[in-house]
C-alpha cells in the first residue's frame, strides 16, 4: 500500500502542477471539477502516506490506534469527495450535452465551486459517526493499513457501514444514469446530423458541436469506466461481508479489492492526459521546462570540468615558457 501511495501522491502532484493554471481555462467550470479531482486524489495517497511508509519500515503499525483513526478519517472521506465529483463531472456533462442553454445560463462557476465544497463537507461529516459511536475504523494486518470495519461486533456500530454502502450503491446508479443519457444524446444527435447536408452542417457548426461534446463525452466515459472497474469490486465484496458476516471475511481478498480502489486515483491523472491535447502540452511543457532548468544549472559545473583543467595547462605552458626565456636572457 505505501508503494501506491507513493506514486500516487507524485503522478497526481506532478498533473497538478502542470495543469492548475491553464491559459484561457480560470473560470472554467469542468477544468474545475478536473482540478478539484486531482487535488483530492493528491489528498487520498497523502493522508496514509506517512503512516504506510512508517509501518512498512517498521514491519508494523506505528502510532496506536489514534493514528490509525485519522489515518482512515480522512482517506476514507477524500475517497467519498472523489467518487461525489466523478458524479458531479458526469452530471455537467450530461446537463451540457442534454440541456445545453440551462447548463449556460443556471450553471455557474460559482455554482460548481459550491457544490464541490459542500461535497466535501459530506465526506467529512459523515465519517463523524464513530465519535459517537455509530461506527469504527480497524488496522487490517495486510498492507498496514487502516479502513473502515465493515464487521464491527457491536450492532449500533453498524450504521456508517450502511450509510457507505448506501452511498456507494447511489453513486453508481447516478453514474449508470448520467453516462447513458451522454450517450444517447450523443448518437441521437448524430443520426439527425446526417440527415443534413454538408452545406447546412457546415452552415449550423454542427461539425464543431459534435468534435467538442465527443472529446468531453470520451474523457467523462472513460474517468466512468475506470471508476466503475476500480470501486465495483470495492464495493460489491463489502456487500457481501455485510450479508454473511464476519465468518466470510478473507483478508486477501479484502486486501486486493482495497487496493483496486485507491489504484483510481492513480490511473485519473493519466486518463486526463490521455485525451485533452490541452493537458498533454501542458505536461510536456512542464518536463521541458525542468528538463531546460537541470542543464542551465549543470552547464556551468560541466564547462568547468571540461575547460578548467585545459585553462590551468595553458597558464602553466605560459609560465614555463616565460622562464625559459629568462634563463635565456640571463645567459
Amino acid at each position: 500500500m505505501a508503494a501506491v501511495h507513493s506514486v500516487t501522491f507524485a503522478i497526481n502532484f506532478v498533473t497538478a502542477l502542470a495543469i492548475w493554471r491553464l491559459p484561457d481555462l480560470e473560470e472554467n467550470r469542468y477544468h474545475l471539477v478536473v482540478r478539484t479531482l486531482i487535488l483530492s486524489d493528491c489528498f487520498i495517497p497523502l493522508s496514509g502516506l506517512p503512516m504506510s511508509v512508517a509501518s512498512f519500515l517498521n514491519c508494523g503499525w506505528v502510532g496506536g490506534q489514534v493514528s490509525c483513526t485519522l489515518s482512515a478519517f480522512f482517506s476514507t472521506a477524500f475517497l467519498s469527495w472523489s467518487a461525489l465529483i466523478v458524479v458531479i463531472m458526469c452530471a455537467l456533462r450530461f446537463l451540457a450535452v442534454t440541456k445545453p442553454l440551462f447548463y449556460r445560463n443556471q450553471v455557474t462557476y460559482t455554482r460548481v465551486r459550491m457544490i464541490l465544497f459542500i461535497a466535501l463537507v459530506w465526506g467529512c461529516s459523515h465519517l463523524v459517526l464513530p465519535i459517537v459511536g455509530l461506527g469504527k475504523f480497524r488496522l487490517h494486518a495486510r498492507g498496514l493499513y487502516c479502513a473502515l470495519d465493515i464487521t464491527p461486533s457491536k450492532p449500533h456500530d453498524r450504521t456508517l457501514v450502511y450509510m457507505t454502502i448506501v452511498e456507494g450503491c447511489l453513486v453508481v446508479v447516478a453514474l449508470v444514469y448520467f453516462s447513458a443519457g451522454i450517450v444517447l444524446t450523443v448518437k441521437k444527435k448524430r443520426r439527425v446530423s446526417s440527415t443534413l447536408s454538408l452545406q447546412q452542417q457546415r452552415g449550423a457548426g454542427i461539425e464543431k458541436i459534435m468534435r467538442q461534446h465527443g472529446g468531453f463525452a470520451a474523457m467523462t466515459s472513460t474517468i466512468v469506466v475506470l471508476y466503475w472497474f476500480c470501486f465495483v469490486p470495492f464495493l460489491s465484496y463489502r456487500i457481501w461481508l455485510v450479508y454473511w458476516g464476519e465468518s466470510r471475511l478473507n483478508e486477501d481478498v479484502y486486501y486486493v479489492t482495497e487496493l483496486i480502489a485507491h489504484v483510481n486515483p492513480l490511473l485519473n491523472p493519466l486518463v486526463f492526459v490521455a485525451c485533452s491535447r490541452q493537458y498533454r502540452s501542458c505536461i510536456n511543457k512542464l518536463f521541458i521546462r525542468v528538463c531546460v532548468h537541470k542543464c542551465t544549472l549543470l552547464m556551468p559545473q560541466a564547462i568547468t570540468e571540461t575547460y578548467g583543467d585545459m585553462g590551468g595547462g595553458i597558464e602553466m605552458r605560459k609560465m614555463s615558457a616565460l622562464s625559459t626565456k629568462t634563463d635565456i636572457v640571463m645567459i
